[in-house]
């Protein structure tokens, strides 16, 4: 061992060195650096033509396609393509329109003896009771309109043909490149 000022020299304080910087220098090298594309080249489905319901308290929206918001009128148009979906539609239109009209006879028939009541009048309460009963009646059918749309909407969705996409069978290859070795992944 020789020393000189500060330098100290020793074969055992070299080997270490020289292995650390070995395995360093390889590591290096076999890193290298990872290309891909920007984009996928797999196509993307088309927008899908269902529709959604979207209920916000008592009110409901419908929505076709991505985001156009429809009309409880423009429903059936969109779902004359599936005839029982279109069947089943008709059927709820016709159970909620006979539902309305017994709730706003019923409020009406509610309404007017309180009306006159506060006017200070001499209400007819059996009108209000005649009221009240529809009212409750309109009720179940106006429910029964509402699930039998959901379900002709169901109907309609399911029979819409989804994108059936193909087998893909990805492969994972340790290729060379320009650059050094790298690994392609194909699917």
């Amino acid at each position: 061992m020789e020393s000189s000022f500060g330098r100290i020299t020793s074969r055992r304080y070299h080997q270490p060195m020289k292995r650390h910087l070995l395995v360093v220098l390889l590591s290096v090298s076999c890193v290298t650096p990872v290309l891909a594309q920007d984009t996928l080249s797999v196509k993307q489905p088309a927008v899908s033509d269902t529709i959604r319901i979207r209920s916000a308290g008592s009110a409901r929206q419908y929505f076709y396609g991505s985001s156009k918001a429809l009309k409880p009128k423009e429903i059936g148009s969109v779902l004359q393509s599936n005839p029982a979906a279109f069947a089943l539609f008709k059927e709820s239109r016709s159970a909620r329109t006979f539902g309305d009209i017994l709730g706003y006879a019923g409020g009406f028939l509610i309404g007017y003896p309180l009306g006159v009541a506060i006017g200070g009048g001499e209400p007819n309460w059996i009108l209000a009771g005649a009221g009240v009963g529809l009212a409750v009646a309109s009720i179940p059918l106006t429910g029964s309109g509402n699930r039998k749309l959901r379900k002709a909407v169901r109907l309609y969705n399911d029979g819409i043909p989804r994108a059936v996409s193909s087998a893909v069978t990805p492969s994972l290859r340790l290729t060379g490149t320009s650059q050094g070795l790298g690994l392609a992944l194909t699917f």
